[in-house]
């Protein structure tokens, strides 16, 4: 979760400003384990990881469930206001990025060099991502991702076209209807 990089106090005192009440799981955003602590936040839809990260950098927006942490973490290693937190109650999502040749690739040895060269030690360990490769230590200090409780069912979930469904429903009662603006701003 990003945090905008405030201090909780300061963060409680901005967020219980008149605003709709956001709990889970009985514990408030803050950690806290009842609900009278619950904090008030505006929420809105932003379309997009990168546009949720410069919200954040901005300062428009104070905290968000849903990030890419690596592309946090670089808006934080330029300077902007960004931390990344993992929760140890909730599951982590988490997806490949996968790379393959077709077999039919105009190109095949230049794919075959792109390939290697990106999957070489020296850049895997610059790409600010876990890493498939062993030898290459996890990013900014954090743990294995498989040593977080995580949940790795990413296509699983894309195929299930009902739960997608039912699941957008749910997040429209918050954010109203998804509206497609296209493109990063």
């Amino acid at each position: 979760m990003e945090t905008g990089g405030q201090a909780p106090q300061l963060q409680a005192a901005r967020l219980r400003q008149n605003r709709p009440q956001l709990c889970g799981r009985g514990r408030s955003l803050l950690g806290r384990p009842d609900q009278r602590s619950c904090v008030r936040v505006q929420s809105h839809f932003i379309q997009g990881h990168l546009g949720v990260v410069r919200s954040i950098a901005s300062g428009e927006s104070l905290v968000t469930f849903d990030t890419i942490a690596s592309i946090s973490m670089d808006q934080k290693n330029q300077g902007l206001t960004q931390a990344v937190a993992f929760s140890q109650d909730d599951s982590l999502p988490i997806w490949p990025y996968t790379a393959a040749i077709f077999k039919a690739a105009p190109h095949p040895n230049a794919a075959k060099l792109f390939l290697s060269w990106y999957l070489s030690p020296e850049q895997q360990a610059k790409t600010g991502n876990w890493s498939s490769r062993s030898d290459v230590p996890p990013p900014y200090g954090w743990k294995p991702i498989l040593s977080y409780k995580v949940v790795n069912n990413y296509r699983e979930f894309l195929t299930n076209t009902i739960q997608l469904a039912e699941l957008r429903k749910r997040f429209e009662v918050y954010t109203g209807p998804v509206k497609n603006t296209g493109g990063v701003r």
